[in-house]
């Protein structure tokens, strides 16, 4: 079964930054279709060398793809690993040196045959509609997340520690570059919302699924979404990047 989905996107700098350190990608084919959002380390060196690095070697990937006769999705998932790790390792060659972090976070799905594959690092998100609410398919890779960065603490110790919400794995960082990594089928009318933290940070669950039922509708309705989520970011002050993608098959 062969579904090409519709989409929308966005990515801007917000109220604060200077330079916009998110990157987008949507690339919709018949034989692929390819979705990345990449948020760079804000406050580090050149995040935006990272998240654009990642989104031009998965351009000139997905560009230049030809399905092969056998065993089409085998290798498709190959090749991407294969490009991913490339790219990692370039930005820890090229951009890191001197004491400098230069990494992005990533949230990449691809579309082909019926099948979606998932891969990701960091704390940008991939969330699927569920109903009437969301669910998060991907894992924050953060502090409080990692029971060996926890154990012994309580709940409360967690929630107000310095350490909550840093930062512990991202793309290009280093030369161990641990995915995560999922695929599964794909169906008519599922949706899903690719996003930075610009964007889930200012919206609560009742926002994101309030959105995430408009742009189900298709059309005009998942551009409104998009709308919403961005009006919500700029009435929090907006004081990140924000960049955010709907899928809907």
């Amino acid at each position: 079964m062969s579904i090409v989905p519709e989409s929308v996107s966005l990515s801007a700098c917000g109220n604060v930054r200077k330079v916009n350190q998110d990157a987008v990608f949507v690339l919709e084919t018949e034989a692929l279709s390819v979705y990345l959002v990449a948020d760079g380390m804000g406050g580090h060196s050149d995040g935006e060398l990272a998240s654009r690095g990642v989104v031009s070697a998965m351009e000139a990937w997905a560009s230049a793809w030809t399905p092969p006769e056998e065993a089409a999705w085998q290798q498709m998932l190959t090749e991407v690993t294969e490009v991913l790790q490339a790219e990692n390792d370039r930005i820890f060659r090229d951009c890191n040196a001197d004491g400098k972090i230069c990494g992005t976070t990533l949230v990449l799905i691809i579309v082909m045959q019926g099948m979606y594959a998932l891969f990701s690092i960091g704390d940008s998100r991939l969330y699927r509609l569920e109903k009437r609410h969301v669910l998060q398919l991907t894992t924050d890779d953060v502090w409080e997340n990692d029971p060996a960065q926890t154990a012994g603490l309580s709940e409360q110790q967690i929630r107000t520690h310095p350490n909550r919400g840093k930062l512990l794995r991202a793309f290009g960082t280093a030369q161990d570059l641990r995915l995560h990594r999922q695929t599964g089928p794909l169906a008519k009318d599922m949706l899903f919302l690719i996003c930075s933290d610009g964007i889930y940070k200012y919206c609560d669950e009742k926002t994101l699924s309030r959105a995430c039922r408009k742009a189900k509708k298709g059309g005009k309705p998942m551009t409104e979404a998009l709308r919403l989520l961005e009006q919500k970011v700029l009435d929090g002050g907006a004081r990140d990047n924000y960049s955010a993608v709907f899928v809907r098959t």
